[in-house]
């Protein structure tokens, strides 16, 4: 009985001994891992964010120049000053085609 006891008294003392180290390094592991992913998340979401803002304000400048330089078309400027909503439309439908296929 006094050696089975022994037996199992090492058995168990072996066992703590290589489990707790490994549910340490586990956990240690585990966690450092998710803080690096984490980080990796956050910054692919800056960057993100960054280029989606940049493609943004280059698209909103480069319609402000198309709205510019067709608010400048000497005959928009001419239909809209007579008032003559045929002539405005005959100038200004292929623009809008053009620019509903582009945009």
């Amino acid at each position: 009985m006094f050696n089975k006891s022994v037996k199992a008294k090492l058995f168990t003392s072996l066992l703590l001994v290589s489990i707790i180290p490994l549910i340490l390094i586990s956990s240690l592991l585990y966690f450092s891992t998710n803080q690096g992913l984490e980080n990796i998340v956050q910054k692919n979401l800056l960057s993100s964010k960054e280029t989606i803002s940049t493609q943004l304000n280059n698209t909103s400048e480069e319609l402000l120049e198309l709205t510019q330089s067709y608010a400048k078309n000497p005959d928009v400027i001419e239909a809209f000053r007579n008032g003559d909503r045929q002539a405005l439309t005959s100038v200004v439908q292929p623009i809008f085609e053009r620019l509903q296929t582009v945009y």
